[in-house]
């Protein structure tokens, strides 16, 4: 994987990162809300575990030097990416 790939690798996990913070910081600010979905509760208690894997996700990719463990990181960030866009 070149340095571009890597470095796109690395964008869509900022991405994902970002997206749920947001959310999480959507979630937080609307908390006491009664009127909250209690699936949308449900799946708010799991951000901070995503957000953490995604965070080692990244530090993986960072140090990863195997250029084929890296190129098959991509497919499954940019699911992941897509999933998070639809939270």
């Amino acid at each position: 994987m070149s340095g571009a790939e890597a470095g796109l690798v690395l964008g869509i996990i900022l991405a994902i990162i970002s997206i749920i913070n947001a959310t999480k910081k959507v979630y937080e600010a609307v908390e006491d809300e009664a009127s909250l979905l209690t699936n949308f509760k449900k799946s708010a208690r799991k951000l901070p575990l995503i957000l953490k894997v995604l965070e080692y996700a990244e530090e993986y990719v960072n140090n990863e030097t195997d250029e084929s463990t890296k190129a098959a990181f991509t497919p499954t960030l940019e699911d992941c990416k897509v999933q998070a866009i639809h939270l």
